[in-house]
């Protein structure tokens, strides 16, 4: 098994897939922005927790996609992923994976005394979705409904969670970044 170098650990974790979830982050805390609600030790405790557990989402698929059979060399064409293309011993995939969600529920847990533990229950779901898009018996990945679940999770969820953890309210008929 090849030694993973630092370009295989950012494959590994789809580093070039984070734009996502990023500028949802983004929307959101400038949307509590514009309302006059901003912290910027709020913003960082929420850009590290939301960066680890996406991180850590990619890093189980990557995983669960080798072990199930889903990655191999014949569907992947482009040869992005290393388990297939450059025999990463999988385990690393698995065991970065889950320190990035280990990282993410420190991160979290610092956010919830910060702001309120509810945020924490919402991050705990949050994380279960990350975990069993890819992962457990019934992959939400391999379900119709599966970029459903990723979509409103980086998506619309994170999106009112930054603007909660800013404001600690939700009041959507605040206009969006002055609109």
């Amino acid at each position: 098994l090849a030694a993973p170098t630092l370009g295989d650990l950012a494959r590994i974790v789809e580093l070039r897939t984070k734009i996502v979830s990023m500028s949802s982050l983004a929307i959101g805390t400038l949307w509590a922005a514009n309302a006059g609600h901003f912290s910027w030790a709020t913003f960082i405790l929420m850009l590290a927790a939301t960066l680890c557990v996406d991180l850590a989402t990619a890093g189980f698929n990557s995983y669960y996609a080798f072990r199930g059979g889903v990655d191999t060399v014949a569907t992947d064409l482009d040869g992005y992923k290393v388990l297939v293309h450059r025999g990463i011993d999988p385990g690393i995939a698995l065991r970065l994976s889950i320190a990035f969600f280990a990282l993410a529920a420190v991160f979290g847990l610092l956010l919830g005394v910060r702001v309120g533990w509810e945020v924490i229950g919402v991050g705990v779901a949050c994380m279960a979705i990350a975990w069993a898009y890819s992962g457990g018996p019934w992959p939400i990945a391999r379900m119709p409904v599966g970029e459903l679940f990723a979509g409103g999770a980086l998506g619309l969820v994170l999106l009112v969670l930054a603007v909660y953890v800013q404001s600690r309210t939700i009041d959507l008929s605040t206009p969006a970044l002055g609109l």
